[in-house]
């Protein structure tokens, strides 16, 4: 997983380590860098919504969503400075 890491860090792509995360794949969930910072993203998708009335999105596709995003940061899925130093 780590090596998988640095390279995209490198690459700035992190689909690939998405992907290794089925309801991160499921529900389309993205991830850019910008300059520091990662990016997480949650394309529309009609497969995520869960009112269709309203329409709105699922709880458990906003939830999932805020738990990916939180578990990458605590494994270490930030963007390393890419300062001179």
């Amino acid at each position: 997983f780590t090596t998988r890491m640095e390279q995209a860090h490198q690459r700035g792509d992190y689909k690939a380590l998405l992907d290794l995360i089925p309801y991160a794949r499921l529900i389309g969930i993205e991830c850019t860098r910008l300059g520091d910072e990662l990016l997480f993203r949650l394309p529309a998708s009609k497969d995520n919504i869960g009112n269709p009335i309203l329409p709105a999105l699922h709880g458990g596709v906003i939830a999932g969503f805020g738990e990916t995003k939180s578990r990458a940061g605590r494994l270490g899925c930030h963007a390393p400075s890419l300062g001179a130093g």
